[in-house]
């Protein structure tokens, strides 16, 4: 749903990460990416390395990601974001429940 660009430095003062847009050829690969682990519920972070050349390299993809720098989002966004987690989970457990009560 977002994305974040990191400038790497060697000292424990990072940079700010910057927002920035990804184009449809990266958004794609993204989801190709996202799509191979299958997670139905819950927020999963993609890491990719681009080149030069504007080449993307994937670095690791999180199924579990406590790194999500929601902070750093404008308040909007954020709660957008935020909604979409919370009916993702709520629809996740109902039909959990629906699968318990027909056992």
């Amino acid at each position: 749903m977002y994305v974040y660009e990191y400038t790497p430095s060697k000292y424990p003062n990072y940079p700010e990460p910057k927002l920035i847009t990804l184009n449809e050829q990266d958004k794609k690969l993204a989801e190709q990416f996202a799509n191979i682990s299958n997670l139905k519920v819950g927020f999963q972070k993609i890491d990719f390395l681009k080149l030069e050349n504007d080449e993307l390299i994937l670095l690791e993809i999180e199924d579990n990601s406590p790194h999500m720098n929601l902070e750093k989002l404008n308040r909007i966004f954020r709660k957008d974001i935020l909604n979409e987690y919370k009916k993702n989970i709520y629809g996740f457990f109902f039909k959990i429940r629906i699968i318990l009560l027909l056992q």
